[in-house]
């Protein structure tokens, strides 16, 4: 990544030399070229600029996927199609269980079903949400997803009152998950040694950015004093191995994270109750 021509130019030939050392060939069609459009002036400049890996032209692409996540040329269009492509692969999977009986009606007892979904299709729809910053309306279709998938499921009527999947099931919402997978990916970097490039990264980010940036570390900072965890910078400082952090932070912050939605969604919906 870089402003500069000279400099990606630079990093690409270092990457075909590292290839051709280790006898391997960079793959046409996944190694490509996105101009990421910071502003229109920046993303005018550099459409017509062509890198070469070697002797052949890089190609420039308006996507690519790697590791399963798709990066475009935007944050946001990032995460919007990040997002769609996780709810179309969550709906495929179950579909995929329908056979193993994980319908409403007539099939396997709720647990069972529950754990089903917990274990196949929850991680399906939320995976690498830690990694992009996707909106709250973004948020929002995930948990439209999930709550009338649990209804159906359960076989209850898509008019019940969404309390009721939350009281029957005890599933975190779908912003309570990504909150916790924040933190997950945060203690991962904090844990790696401090040459790594990721913890260097982190601690730059930390150091430099302000609170109106648009950086990942915006997410991660004020979650740890939200769920009364400290401050982010005491575990760059003083980093948990995984046991400590399993102990003191994904089994107490799960808690706390329950008890803090189930505050918000009885406050949501038990005026509406009583207004009934």
């Amino acid at each position: 990544m870089g402003r500069d021509h000279g400099d990606v130019q630079l990093l690409i030939e270092m990457s075909h030399t590292f290839a051709n050392e280790e006898r391997y060939l960079l793959q046409p069609t996944k190694t490509v070229a996105l101009n990421m459009k910071h502003s229109k002036r920046i993303s005018a400049a550099v459409q017509n600029i062509n890198f070469k890996p070697g002797e052949q032209n890089l190609n420039s692409a308006d996507s690519s996927i790697h590791l399963g996540i798709t990066r475009t040329t935007s944050v946001c269009e990032t995460a919007e199609v990040n997002i769609e492509g996780n709810i179309s692969n969550a709906r495929r999977a179950l579909y995929s269980l329908f056979e193993a009986g994980l319908h409403g009606h007539n099939g396997l007892d709720h647990k069972s079903m529950l754990d089903i979904y917990k274990c196949f299709v929850l991680p399906v729809l939320t995976y690498g949400i830690e990694i992009f910053i996707p909106k709250s309306t973004l948020i929002n279709q995930h948990e439209l997803f999930q709550r009338k998938t649990i209804k159906q499921l359960l076989s209850l009527p898509n008019k019940i009152a969404d309390l009721c999947v939350f009281i029957l099931t005890k599933l975190l919402p779908i912003k309570a998950i990504y909150h916790l997978k924040i933190l997950n990916f945060f203690n991962n970097i904090c844990g790696q040694s401090e040459t790594s490039t990721e913890r260097q990264i982190l601690l730059r980010q930390l150091s430099v950015k302000s609170g109106n940036s648009a950086s990942w570390i915006n997410c991660v900072r004020p979650l740890p004093a939200k769920y009364e965890l400290g401050e982010a910078d005491e575990y760059l400082e003083k980093p948990l191995n995984k046991s400590q952090w399993r102990s003191k932070i994904h089994k107490n912050c799960s808690q706390l994270l329950e008890t803090i939605y189930w505050q918000n969604i009885l406050h949501l919906y038990l005026p509406k109750i009583h207004e009934h």
